[in-house]
């Protein structure tokens, strides 16, 4: 394990304190922070049509359903193209 020093505004403190309950809380506050950037850097890439669908949630590390799923909740629909349809079948 490794320790890290880092400067936390106190409003983001406050909101720690309030959902903390033990050091695996803040933990998994990481943990979901780090995954939810992962997928909005995806769907940013795949919605400049950068990437594909499937490329996206390789790239977010989340089955492909999942980044449907996400893509949807964002507002982003599906383009394909003979291209991606011959990638993402290949």
């Amino acid at each position: 394990m490794e320790f890290i020093n880092i400067k936390i505004p106190d409003n983001v403190i406050r909101k720690i304190k309030d959902a903390e309950e033990d050091e695996t809380n803040i933990e998994r506050i990481l943990e979901t922070g780090i995954h939810q950037i992962k997928i909005e850097r995806a769907l940013s890439r795949f919605k400049h049509g950068n990437i594909s669908i499937l490329n996206a949630a390789r790239m977010a590390g989340v089955p492909l359903r999942e980044m449907i799923v996400q893509a949807s909740a964002h507002g982003i629909k599906p383009k394909y193209d003979e291209k991606m349809i011959e990638e993402e079948t290949a």
